[in-house]
């Protein structure tokens, strides 16, 4: 996992679709075999486009990962995958 840092590159403007991918990647790589991991949705603007649409230029993608804890850890924050800005949040199953 790779924190973001903003001089570093990333995809200028990925689709929809591109932004997806990264953060299934994400996830497969990072959480869905953590203790408590239950799923994870796209969230913010993100769900109001269509797959071909562009995320705006430096825009984040929001990645929301539910947890059975009743109170979630520390967000991991943003980060960039596969050339694209992430920010991973947890919420917990509760909320």
């Amino acid at each position: 996992m790779q924190p973001y840092q903003p001089n570093q590159p990333s995809l200028l403007s990925p689709t929809l679709s591109q932004a997806i991918q990264a953060a299934r990647s994400w996830v497969a790589e990072n959480a869905a075999d953590k203790p408590g991991y239950l799923g994870a949705y796209i969230g913010g603007s993100a769900p109001t486009l269509s797959p071909e649409d562009r995320l705006p230029a430096g825009s984040d993608t929001d990645v929301y990962l539910v947890t059975s804890d009743p109170i979630p850890p520390p967000k991991p924050g943003k980060l960039i995958h596969q050339g694209v800005l992430l920010e991973i949040s947890f919420v917990s199953w509760q909320q």
